[in-house]
C-alpha cells in the first residue's frame, strides 16, 4: 500500500455494479466533486463513489463517513484490488459494504389517480419546487414545455414517433452534468415504472433511452440507462413506499421534498417529469 494512501470504508454498494466490479476493468477518474468521485471504464460504464448524504444510487458506492475528493485529479487511474478499489491516494474497502438493490418494485395498486391526487398538491405547494423551476431561462423553459407536451401526447397515444420527438427536444437540454431536460426524462421514466395504469410502459421507456442516449452527457446517459432497467436511487424508493400508504401525507411530503432538494434543479425537474402524465 502506498505510504500516502488514505483508507475509506464503503457503507453500501449497488447490486447493479456486481457484474461490472467482477470484470476488474481499469478505470479513470471522469470528474471530481466535493461529495462524489465519478469513474469510467473503456466501455463507458460509470461508477460513483459518494459521501453518505448523497446516498444509495444505481451505480453508487456509498462511503461510511463523509470525505472530500478535491485532491483527486480528473484522469487519475482506478484499479480493482482484492475487496477494495484504489483510486489515486484513496483506497476504498468494499468487503464490509451492504449490498443495496436499486430495482424499483412495481405494484398494481399505484395508478394515475393515486399518484396525482396524493402527490401533486404537496409538490406544487413546495417552495423548493418553485425556486428550482424559476432558475431556468425563458428559452430553456419554452423548449422544455414543448418537449413535455410531445411526451405527454406520445405516452397517451402510445405513439413512438411523437415520444421520440419529445425526447429529442429534452435530451441534453440545459447546462451541467445532468441537464434539466434529462432530469425531466428521468422523472417520466420513474412514472412509467410505477404507474400501473399506463400500458406498454416498458416499451415507452426503451424508446426514451434509445432517443436520448446519443445526445446527452455520459453521466446523464448512465442515470437514464439504469432507469430504463427499472433502477433508481433510494429517494424514488422512499417515494414509492410513501405512495403505497398515501394516507400519511407528512411522509409523502417528506419523500417528495427529498427528491426536490437534489442538486440545483435536478430533483425539481425530475419531479415535474414524474407529474407530467
Amino acid at each position: 500500500m502506498p505510504a500516502h494512501a488514505a483508507i475509506l470504508h464503503a457503507r453500501s454498494i449497488s447490486l447493479a455494479l456486481t457484474p461490472f466490479l467482477a470484470s476488474h476493468r481499469p478505470m479513470r477518474v471522469l470528474s471530481v466533486h466535493h461529495r462524489a468521485l465519478n469513474l469510467i471504464d473503456e466501455t463507458g460504464q460509470i461508477v460513483s463513489i459518494v459521501t453518505p448524504n448523497l446516498g444509495d444510487g444505481p451505480f453508487h458506492i456509498v462511503l461510511a463517513q463523509p470525505t472530500a475528493f478535491d485532491a483527486t485529479p480528473p484522469g487519475a487511474t482506478g484499479q480493482w484490488l482484492t475487496a477494495c478499489l484504489q483510486v489515486g491516494r484513496w483506497r476504498v474497502i468494499l468487503n464490509q459494504a451492504q449490498k443495496w438493490d436499486p430495482l424499483l418494485p412495481q405494484t398494481e395498486s399505484l395508478t394515475r389517480n393515486v399518484i396525482s391526487e396524493t402527490l401533486k398538491d404537496c409538490v406544487t405547494a413546495s417552495a423548493v419546487f418553485r425556486k428550482r423551476w424559476m432558475m431556468m431561462d425563458a428559452k430553456t423553459v419554452q423548449r422544455l414545455q414543448k418537449g413535455a407536451a410531445a411526451l405527454r401526447q406520445g405516452i397517451a397515444e402510445q405513439n413512438a414517433q411523437t415520444l421520440r420527438r419529445g425526447t429529442a427536444l429534452l435530451a441534453g437540454l440545459g447546462p451541467g452534468l445532468t441537464p434539466a431536460g434529462d432530469d425531466y426524462l428521468l422523472g417520466i421514466m420513474a412514472r412509467l415504472r410505477l404507474d400501473n395504469s399506463l400500458p406498454d410502459a416498458e416499451a415507452l421507456t426503451q424508446e426514451i433511452i434509445n432517443a436520448a442516449a446519443s445526445v446527452t452527457t455520459r453521466l446523464s446517459r448512465t442515470w437514464l440507462a439504469h432507469a430504463a432497467r427499472g433502477q433508481f436511487d433510494a429517494r424514488w424508493h422512499h417515494l414509492r413506499n410513501a405512495l403505497m400508504v398515501s394516507s400519511d401525507q407528512k411522509a409523502l411530503c417528506r419523500a417528495a421534498t427529498d427528491i426536490l432538494s437534489v442538486g440545483a434543479s435536478s430533483g425539481a425537474m425530475a419531479m415535474a417529469g414524474f407529474l407530467l402524465v
